[in-house]
């Protein structure tokens, strides 16, 4: 017996080594352990484990079966315990042969054990196998990953947080741009000597710059639009792009916006592109000017005469202008004015630089910075004083048109399309704002028409006939950006067709401007949005609903008054007819009694006239047949007179 027992401690010692191998998979380990598996738990090995390993995983495929075997060790100890107890009578040495082979050939007894899991694996393997693969699906540390992914799949993640809280959406305030389109067009139409063909061919032929000459001329620029959108920022890590929250969907404003807008190069600079140019022009015409202001580039463009050589510096001088006045226009304005961008007064220098450079990713970066430093300036506060005018430098436009090509809603309200436009053009040249009786359009009336619209675009798509210009303008993969979990959310959502809403800030936005908003709709969040398009909320679609059923009222009572004036025109009518109906017998009597009257005078006395034609019935029988002998002595009478 103690040669036994030791040969069962061996035993479990080697299924306790073999089970902490790092090859035995995880699944095994956490169902089965030697010290609790019961009888028939054990699993068969697969033939192909045994029988053809896989090349280059040969010690993994023959850990496998060891691993089976520590599965199958325990009810063969058992076993051999029972078998101890019915055959206490052996001798002992056929115990110590028995133990001498088994020392001798460990693998014989591995085997044997193999031998044994499979004839109890044979009873209730299947049951087993069954149980256990259930125990690893729903595992507990399963279960939350998977929950993971329902959440991602129907909640879109909000932002950290607004730079605005809701109370300053309705604040009003001045703003004044420091984009010049107006004035520098002017000033080029009354330039003398006029400009020249070379020098007008530089705009119309610059694959950028051609677009502002096809815009409509307004001198107003109307920015209560972009205040709008500038009121509901978002807070996001992404430093290349800016997020607008309005009725709980965000609005993108990136390099493609900014691009599909102005129609400008938005591709990538050029590594080296800062080390273009020199300051040899500066050095040349504003020598004895130690700050040069925007306002002294247009004086002196005004003051230059092109002759010979010198009319490439006046197209230079009506470059810098341009750039300085709608690209890059500084902040400040008269004394305080700064100097203009040195970057573009190296880059003046270089003509052909200017033509193919990116001026809309510059244009655009500045204003992420002009973004950037009225959120600081604000700091989340607006106070609203008539006096103060807060400036917006830089080429705002695309950003200024961006809430009504977002927002379907303020775009039929406010914008109307440019008969005749080029479709190669880009938004800014194909449409104008609405004209009216004020210079711009009120904060209040721009809420006030937003109402309680989600149908709005996160992100405004190219149309068809638009692809060309952003494949020659803009490039698939733009600079690198800030790693953002938040915003790759909302991209994700965005490409699978997913809608993102906010209920909270859509909440919020209503109730900061006054507006009541009807329920949620459950599970609104997974309808995938149709053709690209936004569905509308609920709000929206009850507010539908009641102006149908108003419109439909409106149309039935319209219905009934016609109705009841057909009754009165055909009851009018029915008394016509009868009235008709007792003319005509009228009619029909008076004419009898005229052609009676006319017979009366035409034949005399009626009874006259019968008794003349026909006479007495028998008088007439008479004289038709007669005597025959009166007859025949008339006839010899009336021969004797002949």
């Amino acid at each position: 017996m103690p040669p036994k027992k030791g040969l069962k401690r061996k035993r479990v010692t080697k299924a306790t080594t073999v089970e902490s191998s790092p090859t035995v998979e995880p699944s095994t380990t956490t169902t089965v352990e030697p010290s609790t598996v019961e009888p028939g738990s054990t699993e068969e090995p697969s033939p192909m484990v045994e029988n053809n390993p896989i090349e280059g995983e040969g010690v993994e495929e023959q850990q496998v079966p060891g691993d089976l075997q520590v599965q199958s060790l325990s009810p063969v100890i058992e076993d051999s315990d029972k078998n101890e107890e019915e055959d206490s009578e052996k001798n002992e040495a056929e115990e110590n042969e028995e133990e001498g082979n088994e020392e001798e050939n460990e693998e014989g007894e591995e085997s044997s054990s193999d031998e044994g899991s499979r004839s109890l694996g044979e009873k209730s393997s299947s049951d087993e196998s069954k149980e256990d693969e259930i125990s690893v699906e729903n595992a507990p540390e399963n279960q939350p990953e998977n929950a993971m992914e329902i959440d991602e799949e129907t909640e879109a993640i909000p932002p950290l947080s607004m730079y605005f809280p809701p109370s300053e959406y309705v604040k009003k305030i001045k703003l004044s741009t420091r984009c010049y389109i107006h004035e520098v067009l002017t000033t080029f139409d009354e330039l003398e000597p006029p400009m020249s063909k070379s020098e007008r061919a530089f705009f119309e032929d610059h694959p950028s710059f051609q677009h502002v000459f096809h815009m409509p001329r307004d001198p107003n620029h109307r920015l209560m639009g972009m205040w709008m959108l500038l009121l509901r920022t978002a807070h996001i890590d992404r430093k290349k792009e800016v997020w607008f929250i309005v009725n709980g969907v965000p609005i993108r404003y990136g390099i493609s916006e900014h691009a599909l807008i102005s129609g400008f190069n938005c591709k990538n600079y050029a590594l080296d592109y800062k080390n273009v140019g020199s300051m040899e022009f500066k050095t040349k015409h504003f020598k004895k000017v130690p700050v040069v202001k925007r306002e002294d580039v247009r004086k002196k463009l005004i003051e230059m005469v092109p002759k010979g050589d010198r009319s490439k510096d006046r197209l230079r001088m009506i470059v810098l202008y341009f750039l300085t006045s709608i690209i890059v226009a500084p902040i400040k304005t008269g004394e305080k004015a700064p100097q203009v961008d040195q970057f573009c007064l190296k880059a003046v220098n270089d003509l052909a630089f200017c033509r193919k450079f990116q001026w809309g990713r510059y244009s655009f970066d500045y204003m992420l910075d002009t973004i950037s430093h009225t959120m600081n300036h604000f700091n989340g506060f607006v106070t609203e004083n008539e006096k103060y005018i807060w400036p917006v430098p830089g080429f705002c436009l695309p950003i200024e048109l961006l809430a009504f090509e977002a927002i379907p809603l303020l775009r039929e309200k406010f914008i109307e399309d440019i008969a005749g436009a080029d479709e190669g053009c880009p938004r800014m040249c194909k449409v104008k704002f609405k004209k009216n009786h004020l210079k711009g359009i009120p904060l209040d009336t721009i809420n006030h028409e937003l109402g309680t619209t989600q149908v709005i675009d996160c992100i405004v798509s190219p149309r068809i006939e638009e692809h060309a210009l952003m494949r020659a303008i803009t490039e698939e993969e733009h600079d690198v950006d800030m790693a953002d979990p938040v915003v790759e959310s909302w991209l994700k959502r965005h490409k699978e067709g997913r809608l993102i809403r906010f209920e909270e800030l859509y909440q919020q936005d209503l109730q900061a401007r006054g507006i009541i908003a009807g329920p949620e709709i459950a599970g609104g969040e997974d309808i995938p949005a149709v053709d690209g398009q936004e569905l509308p909320s609920l709000a929206a679609v009850v507010e539908m609903i009641q102006e149908m059923k108003v419109e439909m009222t409106d149309q039935l009572n319209e219905i009934l008054v016609v109705i009841s004036g057909l009754d009165d025109t055909v009851n009018s009518l029915d008394e016509r007819v009868k009235s008709l109906e007792a003319f005509r017998e009228a009619q029909k009597v008076d004419k009898r009694k005229d052609q009676e009257e006319k017979n009366q005078e035409n034949d005399g006395d009626p009874k006259e006239t019968t008794e003349e034609k026909d006479g007495d019935p028998k008088d007439t029988t008479q004289e038709k047949d007669g005597d025959p002998q009166v007859t025949k002595m008339t006839t010899r009478s009336k021969r004797q007179l002949g």
